[in-house]
């Protein structure tokens, strides 16, 4: 039987203008019905685009669920996994792999970007991998990124963001704190005190932290080490993650 596949590694980004934020998140409180409609929505997208950019018979794939936004509101990343599943679907009804369990499909955490130009969208990149590569991917650390912010230009956002790419180019799982904290809904102004308590939250999900220049300094960035070392995770700098 002659294979079909690439002999190249494929690759291709599919973008969503039509959903300026994630039609499917862990706090709606939808019907069985209305969920199932806006399931099969956004599985039947995301099939439409797959086909469209010719993925098929990849044996094996990489997905990131990017979320593009405009303000700089604090919102969770993983409230964006059930879109990220509903799409991975459509990609398995497109025929890019056999379906969606780890041997043959890795999904990394979504990510929430900020720009200042541009539309408000949902992108998904689709990067074709070794079958083994993504059997492998399930079981890679979790690592959660500490560092200054406070005083700093930007709040020190684009090293943090440096630093998670460089960390899931490397094949980690990562929690920023960037894009990974919930928005408030409250109503009240967002204090340390509330930053902290999410990003806590995301330490004791994580299997190490790494640390940024200046994580000794952070008032913030030593609770989170301080916590991490009593639930026994693994810490270290930026640098030696990377090796």
């Amino acid at each position: 039987m002659t294979d079909t596949r690439p002999t190249a590694l494929a690759e291709a980004t599919l973008v969503f203008e039509q959903f300026s934020r994630p039609p499917l998140t862990s706090n709606q409180r939808l019907g069985w019905r209305a969920k199932a409609a806006l399931t099969k929505k956004v599985r039947a997208a995301a099939s439409f685009q797959a086909r469209a950019a010719g993925l098929r018979d990849l044996g094996a794939c990489r997905v990131t669920l990017v979320w593009y936004v405009h303000t700089r509101t604090r919102r969770d990343a993983d409230n964006v996994v059930p879109t990220l599943k509903a799409m991975c679907d459509g990609l398995v009804d497109a025929g890019v792999v056999p379906d969606d369990v780890p041997r043959f499909m890795d999904k990394l955490m979504p990510r929430i970007e900020y720009e200042i130009a541009g539309t408000p969208r949902l992108e998904l990149h689709v990067k074709q991998i070794p079958v083994t590569d993504a059997a492998e991917g399930s079981t890679r650390a979790t690592v959660y990124v500490a560092g200054p912010m406070s005083g700093l230009p930007d709040f020190n956002y684009p090293a943090f963001n440096e630093a998670a790419q460089m960390l899931r180019d490397t094949g980690y799982r990562v929690l920023n704190p960037v894009d990974s904290e919930e928005e408030n809904h409250s109503g009240g102004p967002e204090t340390w005190d509330w930053y902290m308590r999410h990003a806590l939250r995301m330490v004791t999900q994580a299997d190490g932290i790494a640390l940024l220049d200046g994580a000794d300094t952070s008032r913030g960035a030593r609770l989170e080490q301080q916590v991490g070392k009593e639930i026994g995770l693994d810490i270290r700098p930026l640098a030696e993650w990377l090796q």
